[in-house]
């Protein structure tokens, strides 16, 4: 994956589409995600666990937009165990595209996300010890179901810049729920 180096300084990240297909219509709902993340690599299941919580914000809806639409995201990925504590802050543009043929109050969709990640992190796997702040490229694809414009449930791969030897990547599981009405 190629390295991007951005000065990032996130302290809110707007909830908002940047920019539509077709006729404009803001997002209807955006709001928090949980999820667990799944690691693949051996060194993040060595520290941690099998299973690392992770939770966000950003769009929720899944308002017809027959030819997709870009929005943002962050999401913060977090596993503390034994003295090992690791951050991941992916912060993405998002493209959407949903796949209701019809106004039924169901929707699937698929998204795909690309941007760039702060790392924090401090662990020991083996023998070895890991510490690094820095940043990287990171993307994803998720397919999900949205249920009345509110609740989402979804799954996604999740990918990132090796750091240090490490693989970040990983499978996430979650759910969101829409609490603002933008």
């Amino acid at each position: 994956m190629l390295k991007i180096v951005i000065p990032v300084i996130c302290s809110i990240v707007p909830a908002f589409s940047l920019a539509q297909y077709g006729p404009i219509e803001p997002v209807k709902t955006a709001g928090p995600s949980v999820s667990l993340y799944y690691p693949i690599g051996s060194t993040l299941k060595n520290a941690f666990s099998s299973q690392i919580l992770s939770f966000g914000f950003g769009p929720v809806d899944a308002v017809s937009a027959t030819k997709g639409r870009f929005r943002t995201g962050i999401n913060f990925i977090t596993a503390s165990d034994h003295g090992n504590k690791m951050l991941l802050v992916p912060l993405s543009a998002i493209y959407e595209r949903d796949f209701n043929p019809n106004e039924s109050t169901t929707h699937p969709y698929a998204r795909l996300g690309a941007g760039v990640t702060y790392y924090d992190y401090s662990f020991r796997s083996g023998l070895k010890k890991y510490s690094n702040k820095t940043l990287g490229a990171s993307g994803f694809a998720e397919l999900g179901v949205n249920i009345s414009g509110r609740l989402n449930f979804y799954g996604r791969y999740n990918a990132f810049d090796q750091k240090d030897g490490v693989n970040f990547n990983g499978w996430s599981l979650g759910i969101s729920y829409g609490i603002l009405k933008i």
